[in-house]
């Protein structure tokens, strides 16, 4: 749960804020510096533990995530092509979806996946996840971008449960309540909801550039 916490709303929100407010590199090393003093203190106190990671990857990882953040944060408030649009979609759909599925199967034991590739269930469950999700998300953004017909995006949700029915055919999903094709059915109908608004929000680019701070305000 701290991993999804982490991964999913504090360093992207903190991102957000480094590219929103125009941040410069002092800004980085300190809030960098603010990470990875935590994280060593999680792990002082036992709350954490690592096995091949460093402490040092999460400070240079920031690093290279502010940078981007700020490159893709100036293209999208400059008139952009289908490709921003389609990466941007699909970074955020796929932050959508990747929690509500964890929700199914981590919090309400509704599913679980199993390919035997890793010994641990969560994990084994989390990399099945991620490897339905990416494509899935990606077809949907490439849909949406370029502006296929609502019967196309309908499409993509029945055969996101056919495949999904199929997966439990062959083992790699199983269920355990009656209520689980209801709750995934909502996850790629909530999914796709979220991809039409957010398009609609790229095609207006009512991402102003009067939300950009100068160097001089910033500092």
């Amino acid at each position: 749960i701290g991993a999804l916490v982490s991964d999913t709303f504090s360093i992207p929100a903190t991102a957000t804020m480094v590219a929103v407010f125009n941040l410069r590199w002092p800004w980085w090393l300190v809030i960098g510096a603010l990470y990875f003093g935590v994280e060593e203190l999680f792990i002082k106190f036992g709350l954490y533990q690592q096995l091949w990671w460093k402490t040092l990857y999460t400070f240079l990882g920031l690093m290279a995530i502010f940078r981007l953040m700020k490159w893709w944060f100036d293209n999208l408030n400059k008139v952009h092509g289908r490709l921003i649009s389609f990466l941007t979609l699909t970074a955020i759909l796929y932050g959508v979806r990747i929690p509500l599925v964890l929700i199914d199967y981590a919090m309400l034991h509704g599913r679980s996946f199993s390919v035997q590739w890793i010994e641990a269930l969560g994990r084994d469950s989390s990399a099945v996840n991620t490897l339905i999700t990416l494509p899935a998300i990606a077809v949907l953004a490439f849909f949406l971008v370029n502006d296929y017909s609502k019967l196309w995006k309908a499409a993509w949700v029945a055969l996101l449960f056919m495949v999904d029915l199929l997966l439990r055919r062959f083992g790699v999903v199983h269920t355990f309540t009656p209520w689980d094709n209801i709750y995934i059915i909502a996850v790629e109908i909530a999914v796709l909801l979220f991809g039409v608004y957010f398009q609609n929000i790229l095609k207006q680019n009512t991402l102003k550039p009067t939300l950009i701070l100068t160097d001089k305000e910033a500092s």
